[in-house]
């Protein structure tokens, strides 16, 4: 399958991450793992930190979703200052529909479980060939995407599902 069509949605739930704190390097780990390098990304439950992380070492188009106006403003402030500006947006609105057609994503990022969509919702926006990592998963998300038929296998303490 050509790279371009490799698609990873990786949804991490670290309750215990206080926001803006995110360790770069997981980032980078994690697009490694991917094999994504370029396309869409959509954040949920990061900081322009974390999403900067994210556009670092690849050709991803990062788009933060956040959950309200003002953070919505706060981020753009921060992302205005840096020359990753290019490749970074925000938009405001709810986990839930994601304002997204279908099968647009090649990455999602997801932080928080009150970030997090249904598991219908991501599968949705994954593109055909895609796929979830999630940790610390809840495990409500797990059986609802094993109904989906996304096929399942673990990484490194994450739940992996595959479209």
């Amino acid at each position: 399958m050509p790279m371009q069509l490799r698609v990873l949605v990786f949804v991490a739930l670290l309750s215990g991450m206080a926001l803006g704190a995110e360790p770069v390097a997981d980032f980078k780990a994690i697009l490694n793992e991917s094999g994504v390098k370029g396309g869409l990304c959509i954040a949920l439950g990061l900081d322009a930190v974390g999403a900067k992380a994210l556009v670092s070492d690849s050709r991803l188009y990062v788009q933060l979703v956040a959950p309200d106006d003002k953070t919505a403003l706060d981020w753009l402030r921060v992302l205005d200052a840096g020359k990753e500006r290019s490749d970074l947006s925000v938009v405001s609105h709810s986990a839930n529909p994601l304002p997204y057609a279908r099968d647009t994503a090649n990455l999602i990022v997801i932080r928080g479980e009150g970030n997090c969509p249904p598991a219908t919702e991501v599968n949705r926006v994954l593109t055909p060939g895609g796929s979830v990592t999630i940790i610390g998963a809840p495990a409500a998300f797990a059986a609802e995407a094993g109904k989906l038929g996304l096929l399942k296998e673990d990484s490194a303490g994450a739940l992996v599902l595959r479209k």
